[in-house]
């Protein structure tokens, strides 16, 4: 009993050791202490609030961006040129030599080839397509197909539209004949010589003039056939554009006419008393021969004789044709589609002359381009030419 008393004192003067220590205690001590305890609970709960906020922060952003990596446009495409795939630039005139093909390589696996002596421009590419221009001779192209294809070969005054196939097309811009042969798959044409948009596939083979729109398709048409195919050869539909056939010359009084253009006394008689209709015949002649003064001299008469009718203004388009294609000057070039514009504000061939001019602009480097480019995308946003425009009209 006594170590069980002794212990209980023990454990007695313990406690009381503590109370008195505690009451020993000043207030302001304990105050500090359970200031530093709320503010440390504070710090810590702030902490973990700030990491909450980083985190949904941090995944907002991490969103947002892979957002906008699902919706954001894929790059336009971009294309090489030649065997030393040299970096191809857009409204570069390409021009493919005498002694052999020019082949263009587009970054998503279409391949092009210019053949002899043709010339071409790329004037604008988009991320699934490009817009060709097709200024002389013949391209063979494989469009690699893509949802959404936007490929669209301006060749003269024919629009050909491509999701994707194998096809040669060419035009002769002196003869004013656009050519199609189809290997693969199929094409939407269209053009101010066609009455209504047509498709073409593969086998087909066309054969059109324009501005008249004379069809020459049969079996002795000639296409160029650098791919082996066996096609057949469908006739082409009558345009709404086409000379009626009693204004047109047939037979013997036209092939008179056109033993005209080496005969200088008959040319000047008919330059002076044959129909615009027949003069056009004439100057086609003269253009397919390579007779360019011939040729302009004739698209002169019409202007002089019919001065304010649609003849002359598209006498003047000619004019700007065979200054453009056939060795004339680019400034000479410019005023005669200027003349059209001028007299057919919303003729037929505006598209095809403000196009023209925006090539002959950025060619002179000219100040007026800038404001041509403008005029082009307020018309035809859409146009063949847009690309051009666009880079253009960039201060």
């Amino acid at each position: 009993m006594n170590d069980f008393h002794r212990v209980a004192d023990l454990v007695a003067r313990a406690q009381a050791s503590e109370l008195a220590e505690g009451a020993q205690r000043s207030p302001a001590r304990l105050a500090a202490g359970l200031d530093a305890a709320r503010l440390a609970r504070k710090t810590r709960a702030r902490t973990r609030r700030n990491a909450w906020r980083c985190v949904a922060a941090g995944g907002m952003a991490l969103a947002a961006w892979l957002s906008w990596l699902g919706v954001r446009e894929p790059r336009p495409l971009a294309f090489e040129v030649g065997l030393a795939r040299e970096k191809g630039v857009i409204g570069a005139r390409l021009e493919a030599p005498s002694s052999g093909t020019l082949p263009l390589h587009f970054t998503d696996g279409t391949e092009l080839m210019l053949g002899k002596n043709s010339s071409a421009l790329v004037v604008g590419l988009e991320p699934r397509g490009a817009h060709v221009v097709l200024q002389r001779g013949e391209v063979q192209a494989t469009v690699i197909p893509r949802p959404r294809g936007a490929w669209v070969f301006a060749v003269g005054p024919f629009d050909v539209h491509v999701k994707g196939t194998r096809f040669a097309t060419s035009w002769d811009a002196q003869r004013e004949s656009f050519h199609l042969r189809m290997y693969e798959g199929a094409v939407l044409l269209t053009s101010r010589c066609l009455s209504a948009p047509r498709e073409a596939a593969a086998g087909d083979v066309l054969e059109l003039r324009c501005p008249t729109a004379v069809a020459m398709v049969g079996p002795t048409a000639s296409v160029p056939s650098p791919l082996p195919a066996a096609p057949r050869v469908v006739s082409s539909e009558a345009t709404a554009h086409a000379p009626t056939a009693a204004s047109r010359p047939r037979g013997p009084a036209r092939i008179r006419a056109t033993a005209a253009l080496d005969d200088p006394g008959r040319l000047a008689a008919l330059c002076e008393s044959a129909s615009a209709d027949a003069l056009f015949e004439l100057g086609a002649g003269a253009r397919a021969r390579s007779q360019r003064a011939v040729a302009v001299r004739i698209y002169e008469a019409i202007r002089r004789r019919f001065p304010g009718s649609d003849a002359a203004a598209l006498a003047a388009f000619h004019l700007g044709q065979v200054a453009f294609d056939q060795g004339g000057t680019l400034a000479v070039a410019r005023l005669h589609f200027m003349d059209y514009l001028a007299e057919r504000p919303v003729g037929e061939l505006v598209q095809q002359a403000l196009g023209r001019l925006l090539e002959i602009e950025r060619a002179l480097a000219s100040p007026n381009a800038r404001q041509r480019a403008a005029d082009y995308l307020v018309r035809f946003p859409a146009g063949p030419h847009a690309a051009l425009a666009r880079s253009l009209a960039l201060p």
